[in-house]
């Protein structure tokens, strides 16, 4: 490019994130005159592309692994990505309130690792996953969207019943209260009630 003959600096524009370049200068009268010696320069880190072709491994009730591809332009080191999932769930609660429950979560993996595995989520869910890359910049483009719903897994064990002893009845009576566990992995269906004798006749 061309500068001022009084210049004695010049930006140059239009240059790649963290790249070296080799930069020499030379001045023109009647004709061109040597070469300048070499001078080296590389430009910050910038923002990094997307990651390619997010895709799920593997899912099961409430952990969902996921893989993907660097982006192609890094401008930067990668030092780690960030994953966003979220989910809309509407549904009829036990006293047949009808609910909506909003899942919108961020994980940061510690390092620039190309897979992880999402741990503790909610069984029968659909969830829309997608992921970015981070450098000393900050975050870049998204990936690609894919789309996971986690099966309906087994109920946690109920909290223990408490029984109680009806005198108010003329047959023996025990009185329960039972409570639904706290993570049900799914709706559930029925409960079912084993009763065994310890002592007596």
């Amino acid at each position: 490019q061309n500068i001022s003959t009084d210049a004695t600096e010049t930006v140059i524009k239009g240059l790649t994130a963290y790249t070296t370049y080799t930069v020499i200068i030379r001045a023109f009268t009647i004709g061109f005159g040597n070469f300048s010696l070499p001078a080296d320069g590389s430009t910050d880190e910038g923002f990094p592309s997307a990651p390619q072709q997010l895709r799920v491994q593997s899912a099961d009730a409430t952990t969902v692994t996921l893989e993907w591809d660097p982006p192609v332009y890094r401008r930067g080191v990668i030092v780690n990505y960030v994953i966003h999932y979220r989910s809309m769930k509407t549904y009829v609660d036990t006293g047949g309130v009808q609910r909506q429950e909003t899942i919108d979560e961020e994980i940061f993996t510690n390092k620039p690792t190309t897979s992880f595995t999402v741990l503790d989520l909610p069984a029968d869910f659909t969830f829309n996953f997608n992921v970015v890359a981070v450098t000393g910049r900050g975050r870049g483009d998204s990936s690609n969207e894919v789309q996971v719903n986690t099966p309906v897994g087994s109920p946690e064990s109920p909290v223990a019943p408490n029984a109680g002893v009806d005198t108010t009845k003329t047959t023996p009576t025990l009185t329960l209260t039972l409570t639904t566990p706290s993570n049900r992995n799914g709706a559930i269906g029925s409960v079912f009630l084993f009763v065994s004798q310890l002592t007596g006749d």
